[in-house]
């Protein structure tokens, strides 16, 4: 649990989230934040590990906290947005651990002063964070905040920037590293230093007349060798229509005994087997045993796999898929004496649908299998079996598994009903990604276009977002339309796309 909860203070700043936090400025004492850190009614988690949970109880479950301890979060602000409703200002801040895990922080209403200054690469701390449900348009989680006393500025980070990297269209890289722990290039641009470069497989084209050229020198040679004459290739000879028809007459004489051989094999097997004598066992016992290794080995992995995180759910999905394929092969003993019952109630809780419904398939099946009956294979005592009268319990247990039957199948018209949801919600998916795509073309296409923006009389400046209030000084904003439209840099080694509101342009190029 250590590796996964705590933060204390370092010579040049703070260690959050497992690295060090060089912090430029400070906007909390020093000695605040430490006895902030040392105080033990208050454990700061990893942001990897609340990302990972469903929600906030089962994330203090995983990390054992009691009742009376409140779990807080630090994190890096990487962008600021607000917007303005008819519910009222709502500010996000999209902040990060620095590694490779993100969320949203939503702040609904008006935030106090002392987080007016909160910009790109400021350090927060949130306490008692409440933890949405994934949001279908990012693949990151959102933290809903209803009391700004509960976020806590701690100071601005240093070497935060952009990536020094270029993309494949000539444009500068707007992933964001920090520099103390990653360097000045993001892992995209790593990894594309340090792949091997493919070989370049050329086609050799061979001429048709050198190819028979040397078919015919390579010929001459084995007949020099083994001192036989030249010999040359006729084309075969119709075959004469008598000929063919006296070989399909022997064909048909040899189908014949074939069949009777046949007929005559197929006639001694119903033979009645005398009492006393074993039948054959289809199976051989090494391929059972071969069937029982592997489960176990299945569901030793699926026990390493269980606490992985998200990242892993496709290989436990795979795992459970392949279990429920092979598990009627398997020793019913082997599979009693196995955890996997535990394993499959405990991944019901998992933060991932399809693992979830998974693991209960297969809880169901393997339960169903180990109350069923095992089948006796002994030899009966007698040649012919007598009719038996039918009584009252087997007439129960036969309505019983009707019943069973029924609700089985029941159940598979709501597996097929959850597949065909999933696949609805893959095309519409689909035709999200489509419009946004087009919405890119459109964007390349169009170089001017007229939206509502912010305009600050006593600034004389505009904000491309509506919001009612200037972030700088505090004034009244106002919203009126204007023109947005793209310039590109003049800089020949730059190249950069940037906007200007009604021509006001920046002082300098972003890029």
């Amino acid at each position: 649990m250590a590796a996964r909860i705590g933060a204390r203070l370092h010579k040049d700043g703070i260690v959050a989230n497992g690295i060090e936090l060089v912090i430029r400025r400070w906007v909390k004492g020093r000695e605040e934040m430490g006895a902030i850190f040392a105080d033990k009614t208050t454990q700061f988690a990893h942001v990897k590990v609340l990302n990972d949970s469903r929600n906030t109880d089962q994330c203090r479950n995983s990390l054992k906290l009691g009742s009376n301890v409140d779990m807080a979060i630090i994190c890096t602000v990487t962008a600021v947005h607000a917007h303005s409703g008819k519910g009222g200002i709502v500010t996000i801040w999209t902040c990060s651990d620095l590694q490779d895990t993100a969320l949203k922080v939503a702040i609904y209403g008006s935030i106090p002063v002392e987080l007016n200054s909160v910009s790109q690469g400021s350090v927060i701390a949130v306490l008692n964070p409440d933890l949405n449900d994934h949001a279908r348009d990012y693949n990151y989680r959102s933290i809903s905040i209803k009391h700004c006393d509960n976020v806590l500025l701690i100071g601005e980070v240093d070497g935060l920037k952009f990536c020094q990297g270029v993309t494949a269209k000539g444009a500068s890289c707007k992933n964001l590293v920090y520099t103390h722990h990653q360097g000045d290039f993001c892992k995209f641009h790593l990894k594309a230093a340090f792949a091997k470069p493919k070989p370049n497989k050329k086609m050799t084209t061979v001429d048709s007349a050198d190819m028979l050229k040397t078919v015919h020198e390579r010929l001459e040679n084995n007949q020099k060798e083994a001192g036989i004459e030249h010999f040359v290739f006729k084309p075969a000879e119709p075959p004469h229509p008598t000929a063919v028809l006296s070989k399909l007459a022997g064909l048909n004489s040899l189908v014949h005994k074939v069949t009777q051989n046949r007929m005559k094999t197929s006639a001694s097997a119903h033979i009645t087997v005398p009492v006393g004598v074993q039948p054959n066992k289809g199976r051989p016992k090494d391929e059972s045993i071969n069937r029982t290794k592997e489960f176990e080995a299945a569901v030793r992995n699926l026990k390493s796999l269980m606490h992985a995180g998200q990242k892993e759910s496709k290989k436990i999905l795979g795992l459970l898929q392949l279990i429920a394929k092979y598990i009627h092969y398997v020793d019913r003993d082997a599979a009693r004496k196995s955890p996997l019952l535990k394993i499959c109630s405990d991944l019901l809780e998992h933060p991932v649908d399809g693992v979830a419904i998974e693991s209960l398939k297969l809880r169901r099946e393997f339960r169903r299998i180990l109350h069923s009956p095992i089948k006796d294979n002994s030899t009966p005592t007698y040649l012919v079996e007598v009719k038996r009268p039918e009584g009252k319990q087997v007439a129960n247990d036969r309505a019983t598994d009707k019943d069973l039957d029924i609700i089985m199948s029941a159940a598979s018209e709501v597996d097929s009903y959850v597949e065909k949801e999933n696949v609805e919600t893959m095309k519409r998916k689909l035709v999200t990604l489509e419009r946004m795509d087009k919405a890119e073309e459109m964007k390349k296409a169009v170089k001017e276009i007229e939206i509502t923006a912010s305009y600050c009389h006593d600034c004389n400046k505009w904000t491309e977002y509506p919001n009612p209030v200037c972030k700088r000084e505090g004034h009244t904003c106002s919203s009126k339309k204007c023109k947005k439209e793209y310039h590109l840099c003049l800089e020949p080694s730059c190249g950069y796309r940037y906007f200007s509101l009604n021509g006001q342009k920046p002082p300098s190029c972003p890029g």
